[in-house]
């Protein structure tokens, strides 16, 4: 199932996060630090308590296989249309 996140799933996204961090690390430490830290498994929090964003995640069983962070993007009112998103 996708479905928005919450709170309680924030420790199994970070450690997806981590997961794909460590490959990134491996694959070009010239870019990418070593270390997942408190810092970078912080951002998740923040992104969550963001009015302009939103965190979805597969969800089988109550085990999260992934997730995706979705930017609410806000566009003014168009002569062109009736919606302003």
């Amino acid at each position: 199932m996708i479905r928005f996140a919450k709170k309680s799933d924030l420790p199994q996204v970070n450690a997806i996060r981590r997961q794909v961090h460590e490959v990134h690390a491996e694959g070009r430490p010239d870019i990418f630090r070593r270390k997942f830290g408190k810092k970078l498994a912080a951002l998740i929090h923040d992104m969550f308590r963001e009015k302009c964003s939103r965190i979805v995640v597969a969800d089988r069983d109550g085990e999260i296989g992934g997730f995706a962070v979705l930017d609410v993007i806000e566009k003014p009112k168009s002569p062109c249309g009736f919606m302003n998103r």
